[in-house]
């Protein structure tokens, strides 16, 4: 962006950096502050609004954004307007849009409190390049788009992009960087230089020229920090973006591939594919656009890329496989099946087999596995006669990743070892057209079988280098080779994989409860039966022994461990090491079986003193959502849910225009940052098992709503000191604060109190700080003056930047609840216990369930002593 001078004085050094000086009137400035010119950016808006008003502000800023940057910090011309054509001789063109309306505002943040640079306090963001994030992406398109021919667009999140040593901000012109042994160019791009986005895309669509294929377009989101794009509603957003490029502002038909590396496949693309934004391939099947909003168009693609969210979007794609089951079963023409199989949307999850994501994405290959054996025999899998019929297990595949310089950032150029327009993106691209040209390379798996096979072909053939067989099956088929690039051999874990199956049975054989409308279930029994490898497990030890390995295997241990793995993957272990590598190993295989079993006991206890078994209760397991918020519970958790959003939804002063709940949940501010349920463990702050265990409780609005207090007094008592000084009153929330409605609206005055007490630290606030001042009466410890407040603040400012109660949530100048007060009264009003109310530190996320159906199981985890 280029340079802007304007009138201001940053906060960074309430943040405990040192002071970034501004030019101000000296009316204007606050003591002692240093005076210069500085760049625009978010703290420097706020404060030029405050002086000009929102309309000048907003004239500058879109001026500012659009400016180019300088030839010596953009020597590629990436910013340059109409854009870098022939990007490196792809043939593509790379365009900047900025002014988008959907995306992140604000700038880069300082610092991000639950993910912290190696400093404790700021982020690399502003270091990395001098561009701003907001409202900005980045298109990639065919230097001539030809109008008669088919568009696909790519809409592509990126992962984290704060942390110390990551090569890029998001997709942003970086401003030459350097920590350890990385060493990023000033003026390169991630998309150009390091995921070989236009050299791929390229690529296929020269391929695809030559039959008049659909020519693909690329929208790189813009975000910042732990994969924040703020507002980005799918086809809204597409639509945004195309209409600022002149060569692409006529093309409202297309197909859709949602992508994502890392962190945005999580926080972006999970949420859409189970909010509906990938439902169909077949355009002429998908609902007429509503007033105001873009059409939805056919998905060609959902693919992951080492990202997180892999569960999630395999749920999806088990949904996809077991309707498609259904309509192959119903199909009377071999023409209906394959027009039932072209209609389905496909699926890649591509991953780097030596990373940490191998043991979860060979997991869900599982579950894929488990899904495909529900499919009639006829269209499961390839048949070697008829090599270029498109089956379900050609829609849905797990490839993993090797080869020379891949590893999680070189995932989706595929390592460097080849040349630019070869990687996964350009696979991936393939297959989304054509699926079975990637057979050879995917997890293998049998739907016969189904996970188990699969877990252990992949377990086998990360142990054999080289080519080898999918494991035997009962058909005349034979499955397809699996090249070079496989699973590595994985290790035990506790937790299993989720997976959907029909209507379970209870103890006594009769069908469960109906489900509650909108949900279905999801039995979870085997992730929770202490089974009979369980029982050997721990018989193969004495209690002595698990107790003695559990204390060796310390956080000392785990870090040696960790040291080790990495050495060994450069081949740079010592003398002695690789022994101590696999002693290391073998501890903590079996600590962690051990521990596991252990647990998975305990849940077979408390539910036998609940008067339950465990195939019974979780045979109940729901899976639905509470105002688009996708959730997965026990039967009767999601029969309280439920009767919660029809209160809210029949509730006119809460929904006047008789929103259906989706929408209803965007009103009211219900984002997809939750909890449901969870592997067998202690709840937290506690030493009992979780009712997450069980099903009976969800942690809702995440992000903005933390356990406030159960990481000490730190934060309370800032809390104290801020509504003491912004209140007059001063609230300490480790006491008991009243009812729902009583503690709701304490809460909420006590967050806005910490917002206001924290904004004081800045200048434009001071004559208000001062009468605050004037009015209060110190406490003791407490400043007398203004100076001393400032000092004061300043310093909690910086304390909450690290306090555990807000790490993996919102920062603490947003304050600590965001949920709405009809969503937590309809909640507490259908039976649940909110932990808003709890007698010491508030679990404001938290809903569970200890009446009814749960009364009995919350008595028997309380009163359940825990094996070892």
């Amino acid at each position: 962006m280029r340079a802007v001078r304007i009138s201001d004085t940053s906060s960074t050094a309430r943040r405990g950096h040192p002071a970034r000086p501004a030019t101000v009137d000296a009316a204007d400035a606050a003591p002692g502050v240093a005076h210069r010119p500085e760049l625009l950016d978010a703290e420097s808006v706020l404060s030029l609004q405050r002086r000009a008003g929102n309309t000048a502000v907003n004239g500058l800023v879109r001026s500012a954004q659009r400016a180019p940057l300088g030839k010596d910090d953009d020597p590629g011309g990436y910013t340059s307007q109409p854009g870098k054509a022939d990007v490196a001789g792809s043939a593509t063109t790379r365009r900047e849009v900025h002014g988008l309306a959907f995306g992140v505002t604000g700038g880069f943040q300082g610092s991000y409190a639950s993910r912290k640079h190696p400093d404790g306090v700021a982020s690399e963001e502003r270091a990395m390049t001098k561009e701003s994030p907001d409202n900005m992406a980045v298109v990639i398109m065919p230097d001539t788009v030809v109008a008669t021919r088919p568009v696909q667009v790519i809409l592509h999140f990126h992962g984290f992009g704060f942390r110390g040593g990551d090569p890029y901000a998001g997709y942003t012109v970086a401003s030459g960087y350097k920590r350890g042994k990385k060493d990023i160019k000033r003026g390169s791009v991630r998309d150009v230089d390091q995921e070989h986005w236009e050299q791929q895309i390229g690529a296929v669509n020269k391929e695809r020229a030559k039959g008049d294929g659909a020519q693909t377009v690329a929208i790189l989101a813009q975000g910042r920090g732990m994969s924040d794009f703020g507002n980005v509603p799918t086809f809204d957003y597409v639509q945004d973006v195309l209409a600022h490029v002149p060569e692409l502002k006529s093309v409202t038909r297309y197909s859709i591939v949602l992508s994502a590396h890392s962190g945005g496949g999580s926080s972006q693309i999970a949420p859409k594919v189970e909010h509906g934004d990938a439902r169909t391939a077949d355009g002429a099947a998908l609902p007429a656009a509503k007033a105001g909003k873009a059409a939805q168009q056919p998905t060609d693609l959902v693919v992951l890329f080492d990202a997180e969210g892999i569960e999630s979007v395999t749920g999806w794609a088990t949904k996809q496989i077991k309707a498609l089951a259904k309509a192959l079963a119903a199909a009377a023409t071999p023409a209906e099946a394959k027009a039932a199989i072209a209609a389905t949307p496909k699926f890649r999850g591509y991953f780097w087999e030596s990373g940490a994501y191998a043991k979860r994405y060979t997991d869900q290959n599982g579950v894929l596995c488990d899904a495909l054996a529900t499919v009639p025999d006829a269209w499961a899998r390839p048949d070697p006669a008829s090599p270029a019929v498109v089956t379900v297990a050609d829609l849905f595949r797990i490839i993993p990743i090797s080869g020379e310089g891949v590893d999680h950032e070189h995932l989706i150029s595929g390592g460097t070892g080849h040349a630019a327009e070869e990687g996964a993106l350009a696979d991936a691209l393939r297959a989304s057209v054509d699926p079975t040209g990637d057979r050879a390379r995917g997890l293998p798996c049998d739907p016969k079988t189904g996970k188990k096979a699969g877990k252990k072909a992949g377990k086998k053939a990360g142990k054999k280098a080289g080519t080898t067989s999918a494991p035997a099956t009962p058909h005349a088929r034979s499955a397809p080779p699996h090249d070079r690039r496989t699973a590595p051999p994985v290790r035990p874990r506790g937790d299993m994989p989720r997976h959907d199956v029909a209507a379970p049975a209870t103890a006594s054989g009769t069908a469960a409860r109906a489900a509650p409308a909108g949900w279905r279930t999801s039995d979870a029994t085997r992730e929770y039966a202490f089974t009979e490898e369980d029982k050997k497990a721990l018989a193969s030890q004495t209690k002595e022994e698990r107790a003695q390995d559990k204390a060796a295997f310390d956080k000392k241990a785990r870090a040696r461990l960790a040291k080790l793995t990495k050495a060994e993957k450069k081949g740079a272990l010592g003398d002695g090491e690789t022994q101590e590598l696999a002693d290391l190993r073998a501890l903590a295989d079996r600590v962690g079986a051990a521990q596991g079993a252990l647990k998975r006991e305990d849940v077979e206890d408390v539910l036998a003193d609940a008067g339950h078994t465990v195939p019974e209760w979780y045979g109940e397991v729901q899976r639905g959502a509470f105002l688009n918020i996708s959730l997965r519970v026990h039967r009767a958790l999601a029969e309280r849910l439920a009767r919660a959003e029809s209160a809210l939804v029949a509730e006119p002063k809460v929904n006047p225009d008789k929103l259906a709940a989706a929408a209803l949940g965007e009103k009211l501010k219900m984002y997809a940052s939750t909890s449901d349920m969870r592997r067998p463990k202690a709840a937290t702050g506690g030493t009992n098992l979780s009712m997450h265990t069980f099903g009976l409780a969800v942690d809702l609005n995440y992000k903005g709503n933390p356990f406030f207090g159960n990481a000490g007094r730190l934060a309370p008592d800032i809390v104290k000191r801020a509504t003491g000084l912004v209140l007059g009153n001063p609230i300490d929330l480790m006491k008991p604060i009243g009812d729902t409605e009583a503690a709701f609206t304490t809460l909420t005055a006590a967050s806005e109190a910490l917002k206001t007490y924290l904004s004081y630290g800045g200048s434009g606030h001071l004559p208000e700080l001062t009468d605050k001042v004037t009015q209060h009466a110190a406490a003791k410890g407490e400043p007398a003056d203004v100076a001393g407040w400032l000092a004061q603040i300043e310093k909690d400012h910086k304390s909450l930047g690290g306090a555990a109660d807000f790490s993996g949530h919102k920062s603490p100048e947003e304050g600590f609840i965001d949920l709405d007060r009809a969503v937590v009264l309809a909640l507490t009003g259908a039976g649940l216990f909110w932990g808003g109310t709890y007698a010491k530190a508030k679990d404001i996320m938290h809903f569970d369930l200890r009446e009814g159906d749960g009364a009995k199981v919350d008595a028997a985890r309380k009163n359940h002593r825990d094996n070892a």
